[in-house]
């Protein structure tokens, strides 16, 4: 695990409050609003990041996801009132 694997799980460990690093199913089976927050986060290194290697792993996790389910959380994060 490189040092970006390392900071995005103990960023998603700390809000799930429980070790859910690479298992997505434990992360479709929290509550909406840790939910929202892990995917922000994952977002967060996908899309903000200046490096190659976080916005790699941030993508990377997004896509372990199945894509109805992970569409389904940004709409409702972003796009409904």
């Amino acid at each position: 695990m490189n040092n970006y694997e390392k900071a995005i799980a103990a960023a998603l460990n700390k809000i799930a409050e429980q070790d859910i690093f690479f298992c997505p199913e434990k992360i479709m089976q929290l509550s909406d609003n840790k939910i929202d927050s892990i995917v922000s986060v994952l977002l967060s290194y996908a899309c903000q990041s200046q490096g190659i290697t976080p916005i790699t792993v941030g993508r990377n996790y997004l896509l372990l996801f199945p894509k109805e389910w992970i569409c389904e959380k940004i709409k409702r994060m972003f796009f409904v009132p």
